[in-house]
C-alpha cells in the first residue's frame, strides 16, 4: 500500500533548498505501508503562506532565520489557520546560540505538532520527524 504525503520547504537560501531536497527521502516504508514525499517550495514565509492557502501540506519544514516573517512567525501564522491541526510543522536553524534557547521556549508554546532541528548537523533527525509525523497517515 503506498500513500502520498506533501512536504513544504521553506527557506530564503535557494541553495540550501536543494541541498535539503538532495539529501531527504522521496519514500517512507511503514512496515507493508510507505508513503512518497512530494516537496513544494517556498522562499519566505510570506510566500509559504499564500502556498498552503492554496494546497495544504501535511508537513512544513521552515528555516529559523529568513528576512520578513521568520519560521517562527509563519508557524505562528499557521497556527491561526483553520487547516493548521492538519499540518505537522518543523522548524531548523542552522545556528546554535542563545536566541536559539529564546525560539525553544517560545516553540513549546505553540503546541505539540512541532519539532525543532540544527542543520546541517542533524539532518537525519529530519527523516526521523517525517516518519513521526506521518507513520499514521492514511494511505490513499
Amino acid at each position: 500500500m503506498v500513500g502520498r504525503a506533501l512536504i513544504l520547504l521553506v527557506d530564503d537560501d535557494s541553495a540550501y533548498r536543494q541541498i535539503l531536497l538532495s539529501a531527504l527521502p522521496g519514500k517512507l516504508q511503514f512496515g507493508n505501508k510507505a508513503i512518497r514525499l512530494s516537496f513544494m517550495e517556498a522562499e519566505s514565509g510570506e510566500g509559504a503562506l499564500e502556498i498552503i492557502n492554496r494546497q495544504v501540506p501535511d508537513v512544513v519544514l521552515t528555516d529559523m532565520n529568513m528576512p520578513g516573517m521568520n519560521g517562527l512567525g509563519l508557524i505562528r501564522a499557521i497556527k491561526q489557520l483553520p487547516s493548521s491541526c492538519s499540518i505537522n510543522l518543523i522548524l531548523m536553524s542552522i545556528a546554535y546560540g542563545e536566541n536559539d534557547l529564546v525560539h525553544l521556549e517560545q516553540m513549546v508554546s505553540l503546541g505539540k505538532q512541532l519539532g525543532f532541528v540544527f542543520v546541517p548537523k542533524e539532518l537525519g533527525a529530519i527523516k526521523e520527524m517525517f516518519r513521526a509525523a506521518l507513520e499514521n497517515k492514511d494511505a490513499h
